[in-house]
């Protein structure tokens, strides 16, 4: 007779796994919003263009583009857990070297470096390792350690405020340094690739041996290294596209919403002290949201959940440019973008896990992980051209990113048979000259 189990049965071990990922969601997503802030401080102090501060993030997302395209070749190498040590340690001496520097020209190589330092390690490295210790409960996971974007983007404009009264213009890095030395030394002392390298079950499943554990543990590496899903069948399939751009879109909504929220909110009317105060509560709150998004994926399925998602994401910007200063309906617009904004996190990988299974998923995920990187890399783009063109200046972006998550819905809707990836490796495994083959 089977155990009972549940989504957040992860083990005390796996909890903090499962908070080491939150921190390392961190990375890369406290210091999204922050630069908008840094930005006027350097602007006040020695004069420079908060917009270039604000675009140097699309250049660091080109270099997250080649980076991920880099990762992809080297982790299989090195390994995931090593290649998050490696930009462990870039991005917290990225920040060291901005406590130091004076520099207009260092600020910026530094912003480049800690945005593509930053992405790879939440983005590419960070959910390769979850998805090899919670497959069947990525869901809850991802929905918990991404709390951690909005959170993060909310609590970050105080913080970064806060230490720039006690420590200063330059030193005002400190308290992300820290942060980032926390979740260094977890991934060197603590994270391994696979659950069973730390005598523990996939999922905390109760229902499975560690004779099975790892067993099954070795199965997926020969599967991984033995993949049928190469980059030329990869690209002719449609469901793969489909999902590519949905994820590309979501990026698009997350990066460029929280970038520029701060600026959308003083467009609106409100002052800096208020919109802070606005995005923190809007972080809290949203927190919360994403965690709910975590566990409907868990309830109803991964693709309805992430239709859901970007149903939320057509409702919430619509309501902030429509508000009209109504209150209550700007908070509901913000609590719906922040939650849509950690959900765009959760689902490229469990999508992903979802459609190809913890066997494949590895092999998938790296070209996955290329639109992530597009993404992060054009939202800010993205946004200030909006902003630009139209009248109504950050508001009339946001209308942009309700069109956005339309397109995404119909690209989900296109997905119409979820078992496509069994499916076609059964055929390739004919093509191969293979009598079965293992999802």
């Amino acid at each position: 007779m089977k155990a009972k189990d549940s989504a957040a049965n992860l083990g005390t071990k796996g909890w903090i796994y499962a908070i080491y990922c939150f921190l390392a969601y961190a990375l890369a997503g406290i210091l999204g919003s922050v630069w908008q802030l840094a930005g006027g401080f350097w602007n006040a102090a020695y004069g420079w263009d908060p917009v270039v501060i604000l675009n140097m993030t699309a250049i660091g997302g080109i270099g997250n583009i080649i980076g991920s395209l880099i990762v992809a070749r080297l982790v299989k190498k090195v390994s995931p857990r090593n290649m998050g040590i490696t930009m462990g340690v870039v991005y917290v001496l990225a920040l060291v070297v901005l406590c130091f520097t004076s520099s207009y020209g260092f600020t910026l190589a530094m912003i480049v470096v800690v945005t593509i330092a930053g992405n790879i390690l939440g983005h590419c490295t960070n959910p390769l390792i979850i998805g090899t210790w919670f497959p069947k409960k990525k869901g809850f996971v991802m929905g918990f350690a991404t709390l951690s974007i909005p959170l993060g983007s909310g609590i970050t404009i105080f913080m970064l405020q806060w230490a720039y009264k006690v420590f200063g213009l330059q030193r005002m890095w400190i308290p992300y340094i820290i942060i980032g030395l926390v979740v260094l030394l977890l991934t060197i002392f603590y994270v391994r690739d696979y659950p069973e390298q730390r005598g523990l079950k996939p999922d905390n499943d109760p229902n499975m041996t560690m004779e099975q554990a790892k067993a099954d543990a070795e199965m997926v590496r020969k599967i991984v290294a033995n993949s049928p899903w190469k980059i030329n069948r990869l690209f002719k399939c449609k469901e793969y596209w489909c999902l590519a751009i949905t994820t590309l879109l979501y990026c698009i909504f997350g990066g460029g919403a929280m970038m520029t929220l701060l600026n959308a909110l003083t467009d609106i009317g409100f002052t800096l002290e208020v919109a802070s105060g606005m995005m923190l509560i809007t972080g809290v709150v949203a927190a919360i949201g994403s965690f709910a998004l975590g566990a409907l994926d868990a309830a109803i399925g991964t693709k309805k959940a992430a239709i859901v998602t970007c149903a939320l994401g057509v409702v919430g910007p619509l309501c902030l440019v429509f508000a009209n200063g109504i209150m209550a309906v700007t908070y509901i617009a913000l609590f719906l973008i922040g939650a849509v904004v950690g959900g765009a996190s959760n689902f490229p990988v469990s999508l992903t896990v979802r459609f190809w299974g913890r066997q494949q998923f590895q092999a998938v995920l790296e070209y996955v992980q290329l639109f992530i990187m597009i993404g992060s890399a054009v939202c800010a783009v993205f946004m200030t051209t909006i902003a630009q063109l139209t009248p109504l200046g950050y508001l009339g972006s946001y209308i942009g990113l309700a069109i956005v998550m339309v397109i995404a819905i119909i690209l989900l809707l296109c997905i119409r048979n979820e078992n496509f990836a069994r499916d076609k490796e059964a055929q390739f495994a004919l093509e191969d000259g293979e009598t079965e083959t293992v999802q």
